[in-house]
């Protein structure tokens, strides 16, 4: 449920003043909401593969991460209807032809469900799977997940074996960091949020100082005396920008 009741859900919570400081950003996009796609039966396809193929995909895990796979693993997590979790439940069976899923839970429920909205891909399936689903040609992320046997190095193997799709080119990025506090990090609760960043910063400043950086570089984050310096070296390109525009013209 919603932290503050004003919301529709958990993720609505943190997902809302999100979008909002994108718009404020000039960032323009089309919302996809994976809960959507797969209550849809988008992910339907992708899901039967990834359960035929669920030994292969054991193995492609295996092989990349060094970590020994349960043996009841299973790349789809079932939301069981009774204790409403998806991480004590286990498949048991599924049906191509039906788009069924069986499943057992350790609250000790049981039952069938159909594929669309019964769960979801575990991480390292589900993205690679969404690749396939949305069309993706290239895709960022940050450097932890291109790391040697990290999601990427399994995703374009799963993507090309399992989904038949060549994956995205990837663009890495570093991270940002605070002065003082190291890199963002949500578990250490080390985090500014965009939507409390624009609470000091003006919209074209803050993304300035995102575009500004190459993407493998980091950036560092400052709210003192180099937040000021920030503004000014922004109102002397944005001046030297203009002369220049006007000169061409």
């Amino acid at each position: 449920p919603c932290p503050c009741g004003k919301h529709s859900s958990y993720s609505e919570h943190f997902l809302e003043p999100f979008l909002d400081a994108l718009v404020k950003l000039g960032v323009k996009l089309e919302v996809k909401r994976n809960d959507e796609m797969y209550k849809k039966g988008l992910f339907n396809r992708n899901i039967i593969l990834a359960l035929k193929g669920r030994d292969q995909i054991a193995k492609i895990l295996k092989d990349a991460t060094g970590k020994e796979i349960v043996h009841d693993w299973s790349p789809l997590n079932v939301i069981c209807n009774k204790c409403k979790r998806m991480s004590n439940s286990k498949v048991i069976s599924f049906s191509e032809k039906d788009e069924t899923v069986d499943y057992e839970c350790e609250c000790g429920d049981k039952g069938t469900k159909e594929l669309a909205g019964a769960g979801k891909l575990t991480w390292r399936v589900d993205w690679p799977a969404r690749w396939q689903v949305l069309g993706v040609s290239i895709e960022p992320f940050g450097k932890d997940h291109s790391s040697r046997g990290g999601s990427y190095d399994t995703g374009k193997i799963i993507s090309k074996e399992i989904f038949s799709y060549d994956a995205p080119h990837p663009v890495v990025y570093e991270w940002i960091s605070l002065k003082g506090l190291g890199d963002m990090s949500s578990s250490k609760g080390n985090v500014i949020s965009a939507a409390k960043m624009l609470e000091v910063l003006p919209p074209e400043v803050l993304r300035y100082a995102i575009i500004k950086t190459k993407p493998q570089k980091a950036i560092s984050f400052d709210p003192g005396l180099p937040l000021i310096n920030l503004m000014d070296e922004f109102d002397d390109d944005s001046f030297f920008f203009k002369q220049k525009t006007a000169y061409e013209i």
